[in-house]
C-alpha cells in the first residue's frame, strides 16, 4: 500500500506527521511525503523556496523514518499549483491513501474543510484522510 502525505513547510505539518506516526500501519505501507512549492513565484524566488522546502523536508523525512521503522519513507519537493500537483503525484505514484491536513481558521470555527482540502477530497484518485489541525493545537 502506498500512502502519500502532502504537507507544507509550516509548523502545522509537524502535527500531521505526529498523527501519522501515532497510527498503527500494516507492514506493507510505503510512505511518500511531498511538499509543493508554488510555481507562480518568479524563478529566483522559486529556486530559493525549493531549496528551503527541500532542507525542511529532508529533516522531516529523516526523523519520520526512525518513527515509522521498518516502513519505507521517501520525500519529494514538487513545483506546481495546489491542489493539482498533489493529485498528479497521487496518480503517478498510484497512491492508495492521501493524507492531508486542514488548518484554515474558518474550518476550526466551523465544521468545514479549507478550499484545498475540500478540492482534494472531491478529486483525489484514492482514499483521503484529513487531519484537522487548529492553531490552538498546533
Amino acid at each position: 500500500m502506498k500512502a502519500l502525505i502532502a504537507i507544507d513547510s509550516s509548523d502545522f505539518a509537524e502535527k500531521i506527521l505526529a498523527e501519522v506516526c501515532k497510527a498503527i500501519w500494516s507492514a506493507d505501507v510505503e510512505f511518500r511525503i511531498i511538499s509543493i512549492v508554488d510555481s507562480a513565484a518568479d524563478w529566483e524566488k522559486c529556486e530559493q523556496l525549493i531549496h528551503q522546502a527541500q532542507l525542511i523536508l529532508n529533516d522531516r523525512v529523516e526523523r519520520i523514518k526512525h518513527k515509522l521503522t521498518p516502513h519505507e519513507v521517501e520525500g519529494a519537493v514538487i513545483t506546481g499549483k495546489l491542489p493539482d500537483s498533489i493529485i498528479e503525484d497521487a496518480v503517478e505514484q498510484k497512491a492508495d491513501l492521501l493524507i492531508i491536513g486542514s488548518h484554515g481558521e474558518t474550518g476550526c470555527r466551523r465544521p468545514e474543510l479549507g478550499s484545498v482540502a475540500e478540492d482534494l477530497v472531491k478529486r483525489a484518485p484514492c482514499t483521503v484522510q484529513v487531519i484537522k489541525v487548529c492553531k490552538q493545537t498546533a
